[in-house]
C-alpha cells in the first residue's frame, strides 16, 4: 500500500509521472509546430512555384492559340517533374484545364477555388480534387492590359506532406526521450537523498516518530538540552526551559518561534561555558560542576 512506501519512492513515482506527461506534451507541442511550419513552409514554396509559371511569357502566349495544352502540357509536365510537385494545372479563366498529370482530366473543369485569382490575387489553400487531399496556390497569369486570361495552380497532396513531416518524428522523439532520461536521472539523484535523510521512512513514520519522542521529551523530569556543535540550541524540554528561563517549546513546532541562541540566553558563566565547549558531557545535578564526565551522544549533537 502506498502508506507503507517511503517518502523517497513516493516522490520518486510523482516525478516520474510529471516527467512522463512533459516529456509527452513537449513532443506533441513540437510535432504540432512541426506540422504547422511544414504546411506554411510547403505553400510559400507553391506560391513561388506557381508565380515563376505564370510569369513566363510562354503561359501567356499559348492561352491565345487555338490549342493551349499542346504547348502547356509537356512544360508542365516536366516542371512537375523537376520541381517534385504532384501536379501543376494551367486553366482558362472559366476554370477548363489545359494542362493535368491525368491526360483524361485535360478539358475537364478544375476543382478548386478561383474567387481571389479572378481577381487578381493569387492565394494559397488546402483542398481535395481529383488526386485527393493537397496543399496548393493558385496563381494569376495577367496580359499588359491586367486583364487575367488564365490561372495556374500548383500543388502537392498532403500524404507526400506526412510522409515528409514523419520523417523529422526521430529528431522530435530524441529530444522527448532525452528530457525523460535527464528526468529520470535528476529523480534517482533526489531519490537517493532522501531515503539517506528520511532512512527510508514514510511520512506517517516519520510523523508517529516525533509525536513519540515528543511525548518522552516533554515528560523526562530533568532537563534535558540539545546543542549542535556550532553552539545553537536546536531542542530542550520544558524542565530546561523552566530551570534556564527561557519560553517553553510549542507542542506543534510549525510556524513558532526559533529556539534561542546560547548567546540570547542569560545564563551563569560556567553553564555557558559548559554548553559551549565541543565535548560530550552529562550533569548529574541542577548546578554544573567545574568537570564532567564522557558519556555516548549523537555525533552531531550533545546532551546536557
Amino acid at each position: 500500500m502506498i502508506r507503507d512506501w517511503s517518502i523517497a519512492r513516493r516522490l520518486f513515482l510523482a516525478h516520474s509521472v510529471f516527467i512522463v506527461a512533459l516529456a509527452a506534451s513537449v513532443g506533441t507541442a513540437l510535432f504540432i509546430d512541426a506540422r504547422d511550419r511544414g504546411y506554411a513552409e510547403t505553400e510559400s514554396r507553391m506560391l513561388s512555384v506557381a508565380t515563376a509559371i505564370a510569369e513566363n511569357p510562354l503561359v501567356l502566349e499559348a492561352s491565345g492559340t487555338p490549342d493551349p495544352s499542346a504547348l502547356l502540357q509537356p512544360y508542365a509536365l516536366s516542371v512537375t517533374q523537376k520541381a517534385g510537385l504532384d501536379f501543376i494545372t494551367i486553366m482558362a479563366p472559366d476554370r477548363t484545364r489545359w494542362t493535368h498529370p491525368t491526360e483524361s482530366e485535360i478539358g475537364r473543369p478544375y476543382i478548386g477555388t478561383i474567387a481571389p485569382a479572378l481577381a487578381g490575387t493569387p492565394f494559397t489553400e488546402v483542398t481535395t480534387g481529383t488526386l485527393g487531399p493537397s496543399v496548393r496556390a493558385v496563381v494569376p497569369v495577367v496580359d499588359a492590359q491586367g486583364a487575367v486570361r488564365a490561372h495556374v495552380a500548383a500543388g502537392v497532396k498532403t500524404s507526400n506532406l506526412s510522409i515528409a513531416l514523419t520523417a523529422r518524428l526521430p529528431a522530435v522523439l530524441g529530444l522527448a526521450l532525452a528530457l525523460l532520461v535527464a528526468g529520470a536521472i535528476v529523480t534517482s539523484l533526489i531519490g537517493r537523498y532522501l531515503r539517506r535523510v528520511t532512512l527510508g521512512w514514510g511520512p506517517e513514520q516519520l510523523a508517529q516518530l516525533f509525536v513519540y519522542y515528543d511525548s518522552v521529551l516533554h515528560s523526562v523530569r530533568e532537563g534535558l538540552v540539545l546543542v549542535d556543535l556550532k553552539g545553537d540550541l536546536v531542542l530542550y524540554n520544558d524542565q530546561a526551559a523552566e530551570l534556564l528561563g527561557i519560553p517553553s517549546r510549542p507542542a506543534n513546532p510549525r510556524g513558532g518561534a526559533a529556539a534561542p541562541t546560547l548567546g540570547e540566553l542569560e545564563l551563569p558563566a560556567g553553564l555557558g561555558d559548559l554548553l559551549a565547549v565541543a565535548a560530550p558531557c552529562r550533569m548529574r545535578s541542577t548546578s554544573p560542576a567545574p568537570g564532567c564526565s564522557s558519556s555516548a551522544s549523537s555525533p552531531h549533537s550533545r546532551h546536557r
